[in-house]
């Protein structure tokens, strides 16, 4: 009997569709386990470290960061120099000021810190500090009309090291006067730093109502806000960079801050991480210890840092999930060295960086 291929198409039609779409079906379902998974993105961390002793740097660290600050030299208020400790005249080695008078950061550190940085494409950044005096060095400094005499020392500092940024810690405007002057710095560096693609940054205590008041009129002078809010709890934190985005300060410009230092301000005691491991279990997860004080055996702490790991993963979470820009850490000098299991960095490291969890 002959049957059309009309007839013959007719027939086989639904067998054809029916054999199309279980293939069909399998192949969405294995195309579904083969698809790579979206990338969250990696939350940038910039650290400071404070060159109080150079046995608490640890280069290893840098495979860790983004940005490292070098924390920090004041300006000298009379020449608009960076302010210097000492010279050697056999080696011309020159050693800068930490503290009030103390030597600190020397130029065969800063040569040792660019080429650890350099290993893993680490941005730099000079820390400028005025160690809690701002009117004898920031504000004397701007009286004596020496701002743009700073902002060329350092562009020239940085153009010889190879450093990308400079950061201001001035703690704290205060009032009108303040407000102003740190306009004038910042505008300084901006005019001499922008033109050679450099940044500039700050450090800011950002529950103080100068400081809000400084960063709502003067943000667009700044290329990143370091957000000193280091012992707040969670919801603390995340109001104190809210309250800035609602009164126009971008999202992207600003880095919450985070401790590597556990404090009781009732009993004003302190301890660092790297000392503070010998004596607790799983430090990085907790937010709050309650201990004997190791020097003081009859004094019972309770030590808060809320950075423990539930804490930290919700900053983070809350840092990565609106747009800012990172996250920033003081100081990574308290930390262990990167090689320890214990290390703090690496730890935030691994919840920053959802490759590594």
């Amino acid at each position: 009997m002959y049957i059309s291929a009309k007839k013959l198409l007719f027939f086989m039609l639904p067998f054809i569709i029916l054999s199309c779409d279980a293939t069909t079906d399998e192949e969405v379902v294995q195309d579904a386990q083969d698809a790579p998974k979206e990338k969250i993105k990696k939350v940038p961390i910039t650290a400071f470290w404070w060159n109080g002793a150079w046995d608490n740097y640890d280069g290893g660290a840098m495979q860790y960061l983004d940005e490292f600050i070098i924390f920090a030299i004041p300006p000298n208020p009379d020449t608009g120099e960076l302010l210097v400790h000492s010279i050697d005249e056999a080696t011309g080695e020159i050693t800068y000021i930490k503290g009030k008078t103390q030597p600190g950061l020397t130029t065969t550190m800063v040569e040792t810190i660019v080429a650890d940085a350099a290993k893993y494409d680490v941005k730099l950044t000079l820390g400028i500090n005025g160690m809690g005096r701002k009117d004898k060095y920031f504000n004397g400094l701007i009286d004596n009309g020496l701002s743009e005499t700073f902002a060329q020392n350092v562009l020239n500092f940085c153009n010889q090291y190879n450093i990308s940024a400079v950061d201001v810690d001035y703690e704290h405007p205060d009032d009108a006067y303040d407000i102003a002057n740190l306009a004038t710095l910042f505008k300084a560096l901006g005019d001499k730093l922008h033109p050679a693609g450099k940044h500039v940054t700050g450090a800011f205590g950002a529950s103080r109502a100068g400081t809000k008041e400084f960063l709502v009129k003067h943000h667009t002078l700044l290329d990143q806000i370091n957000i000193m809010g280091y012992t707040n709890d969670v919801n603390t934190y995340k109001s104190l960079i809210q309250y800035l985005v609602d009164n126009g300060v971008p999202k992207n410009k600003i880095y919450g801050g985070h401790a590597f230092y556990y404090q009781d301000k009732k009993e004003g005691v302190s301890f660092y991480h790297h000392d503070l491991v010998n004596y607790v279990d799983d430090l990085n997860e907790k937010d709050v210890i309650t201990m004997t004080n190791p020097n003081e055996p009859y004094q019972m702490l309770t030590l808060t840092n809320n950075n423990g790991t539930a804490s930290l993963q919700e900053k983070v979470s809350f840092i990565r999930d609106n747009g800012y820009g990172g996250v920033m850490l003081y100081h990574v000098g308290q930390d262990l060295p990167a090689s320890d299991p214990r290390s703090k960095l690496v730890h935030m490291h691994g919840i920053t960086n959802p490759d590594n969890q």
